[in-house]
């Protein structure tokens, strides 16, 4: 690997490695007096990039930016002050100039390419154009015009040597993480040059960045996280050396509320499968994300479910709401192998048209049968009151008016044998849809039934 061509600053005052014009300089950052540059000479292959932290925002026409040779790219604003992205007279809008924090200028050969973005790790994203430039150039930073104020660039790199360090997300694909207190681990490898940042994408949106580090070999960082919104999403980390080499590495998760004491199993999930999540509001409704497409039915079933373990007779109460997706309800299991004896009542759209179904797998690795069809019980198919009882070897189904009649367990729908549960086992919810429709279980409730039957 060459050494690093990289032109950086040291002291203050002058920006050493550049050639300085209109009292340009370095303070605690690139200071671009206006009409005043930052430049040099360069043959060949290189990439220029700068980060805009402030600019003469209040002139309109005044310019802050990258050059090289005659072509330029730089942030400007209109007469009403709303900023620009424009490059050698042409405005670039395909994303916020007010956004872009980042320019980027690279040369291949002859071909010159200019990008904006918000970040280092997206600037590329954005393609503004591509001239040509043949033999030397002039390249670097300026701000043009006559007004008194001062743009200031956080960052300002010239490299003309290539380097591909490699970053690595210690994550398994479809990890749930919850939405606070957590830490990311992000494995760097230099390629001869140091990586000096790290950036965290979620779903192409920047979420945090670790700046200033120095790993000039292998080095694993943990990097805390907060999310604010429970959903499947796509992880991506990138890292950045002193040549503007990049490395990233892309994950799936599932970021998840805590919901303890429930708990979220992804049952008949392998580790490759985006995980289901679960978000919990303040009048104890729980919505449950699943992208699975799978069932609760057949030999085996492949579901979300909010579950806990219990002993003894156990009554559930809730509000179940479908909201379009395949299917939303009550489940009772024996264990959480995909293919255990299960018992489920709820909602579930067949051939279109919502049902309330019962049905049953008494034995493990047995087909699913439907044992009642409870759709003519229910007043309202959108929402179902109902109350699901585990006392002592029978599954009671009871359904209520509405949510201030929920806990009284007015009518009984339905109550068979469960054969295949235990005096321990698992009950709660079940959801599956298509990742785009979520349902929900509202007014949750949980109660200890005793020797009296529910009336």
């Amino acid at each position: 690997m060459a050494p690093v061509a990289n032109v950086s600053v040291t002291g203050s005052g002058e920006a050493e490695g550049w050639t300085a014009s209109g009292g340009a300089g370095y303070s605690a950052g690139y200071t671009l007096p206006n009409n005043s540059s930052l430049t040099k000479t360069v043959s060949g292959d290189f990439k220029l990039a700068a980060r805009i932290d402030s600019m003469t925002n209040r002139y309109s026409g005044v310019e802050t930016g990258l050059k090289c040779g005659d072509v330029k790219l730089y942030k400007t604003c209109d007469d009403s002050y709303n900023q620009k992205i424009v490059y050698n007279g042409n405005e670039y809008a395909e994303i916020a100039a007010d956004k872009v924090k980042y320019l980027e200028i690279s040369r291949t050969g002859n071909t010159v390419t200019l990008y904006a973005g918000t970040s280092l790790a997206d600037v590329e994203s954005f393609k503004v154009g591509e001239a040509t430039v043949s033999g030397e150039a002039e390249v670097g930073a300026y701000a043009s015009g006559d007004a008194t104020t001062v743009s200031k660039l956080g960052m300002l790199k010239l490299s003309t040597e290539k380097s591909e360090p490699e970053a690595k997300l210690e994550l398994t694909p479809g990890q749930r993480l919850t939405l606070d207190g957590e830490s990311i681990n992000v494995k760097v490898t230099a390629d001869g040059s140091p990586v000096t940042e790290i950036w965290l994408y979620l779903d192409g949106q920047p979420l945090t960045s670790v700046r200033g580090l120095n790993i000039t070999d292998t080095e694993t960082v943990s990097i805390p996280v907060t999310f604010t919104t429970p959903e499947n999403g796509t992880i991506t980390a990138y890292c950045f050396d002193e040549n503007l080499g990049k490395g990233e590495d892309t994950k799936s998760v599932a970021i998840t509320q805590d919901v303890t004491p429930w708990t979220l199993t992804d049952i008949g999930a392998d580790e490759t499968d985006a995980k289901s999540y679960v978000l919990g509001t303040d009048d104890y409704t729980y919505k449950i994300g699943d992208s699975s497409n799978g069932q609760i039915g057949g030999t085996a079933d492949r579901f979300a479910f909010l579950n806990q373990r219990f002993s003894g007779n156990t009554r559930l109460y809730a509000r179940l709401r479908l909201q379009n997706a395949k299917q939303m309800g009550f489940v009772l299991r024996s264990d959480l192998k995909p293919d255990s004896p299960t018992y489920y009542f709820g909602a579930s759209t067949v051939d279109g048209a919502v049902k309330y179904l019962l049905t049953r797998r008494d034995a493990s690795g047995g087909d699913t049968e439907t044992v009642y069809d409870a759709t003519a019980d229910i007043n309202d198919k959108d929402k179902a009151f109902i109350v699901f009882e585990k006392k002592d070897g029978a599954l009671n189904i009871y359904k209520s008016t509405n949510d201030a009649n929920l806990y009284k367990v007015n009518t009984l729908i339905k109550s068979i044998d469960i054969p295949g549960i235990d005096d321990a086992y698992y009950m709660g919810f079940g959801a599956v849809s298509d990742g785009v429709n979520v349902p929900d279980a509202g007014w949750l409730g949980i109660e200890t039934v005793g020797d009296t039957s529910a009336s």
